[in-house]
């Protein structure tokens, strides 16, 4: 049962959007809520969509910064769920882009790349 939920949350994921900080448009599974993860974060298919998205997000800030501001690094599997994981257990009601905009603030800025 809970690998029917993982995989219908997948692809709700894909399909929902959210506006966040102001204007900001955020697409797939960043837009869920962040209790959705909780909920199904042990699977580790569930890890891999999540690692993928916010490899995604961080090429699309990659993409939009080029020639302005610095470049983020890669993101490692276990840094990122433990990031997500621990922001989205004390944010259950938060949108996972919240985590990974917060992950990229604490960690990645300090790895990033001119």
């Amino acid at each position: 049962m809970l690998k029917i939920f993982a995989v219908s949350m997948i692809l709700w994921g894909i399909c929902v959007s959210v506006s966040y900080a102001g204007s900001v448009k955020i697409l797939g599974l960043g837009a869920l809520p962040c209790g959705e993860w909780v909920a199904v974060k042990e699977l580790e298919e569930n890890a891999d969509v999540l690692i993928s998205w916010v490899a995604g997000f961080k090429s699309g800030i990659n993409f939009k910064n080029v020639g302005i501001g610095p470049q983020l690094g890669p993101s490692t599997v276990s840094v990122t769920k433990e990031y997500v994981d621990y922001y989205c257990t004390k944010n259950p009601d938060k949108p996972i882009v919240a985590a990974v905009q917060q992950y990229i603030e604490d960690i990645d800025k300090s790895n990033s790349q001119d």
